[in-house]
């Protein structure tokens, strides 16, 4: 998998490099498997840092299915954009506008996409009392997911 992951409690997180057509069920599995663990629906959290390269095509095509499983799964879909630099804030900029043109044309599920600026703002809105935040941050850290 083109990408690393991470399990704490009800979170998953996966740190996506490059993503190609056979991630997806991949991912769909351990989301679900996770979900029957811990009994309720998963945070799922895809980061994204400087080293992120845009999929092909028919990934792209492909990821639909694969957000629409997901989103069975789990509470909300979150994407961080991770780094302060220009560029970094233009692709927040253009996926929360992708995301606002969803809703409007009232496709599937785009309700259930945030995009933020760091993982401590999905810990706030997702927090689980099990898991301090200060806990998973540093799990995250330690497994070189934050890392930009």
């Amino acid at each position: 998998m083109p990408g690393r992951t991470l399990t704490v409690g009800p979170y998953y997180f996966i740190r996506w490099t490059r993503m190609e057509v056979e991630d997806g069920p991949r991912v769909v599995k351990e989301v679900r498997k996770l979900r029957d663990e811990v009994g309720r629906p998963v945070v799922y959290v895809a980061l994204q840092g400087p080293d992120y390269r845009e999929p092909s095509a028919g990934t792209l095509r492909s990821l639909r299915e694969t957000f629409l499983a997901v989103t069975e799964l789990a509470t909300n879909v979150h994407v961080v954009v991770l780094g302060d630099g220009v560029t970094t804030s233009l692709q927040r900029t253009a996926l929360r506008s992708i995301v606002t043109l969803g809703r409007t044309l009232r496709v599937d599920h785009t309700d259930r996409i945030k995009v933020w600026t760091s993982v401590e703002e999905v810990l706030d809105l997702e927090s689980d009392p099990a898991h301090a935040k200060a806990d998973v941050l540093a799990a995250l850290d330690g497994a070189g997911l934050l890392k930009v």
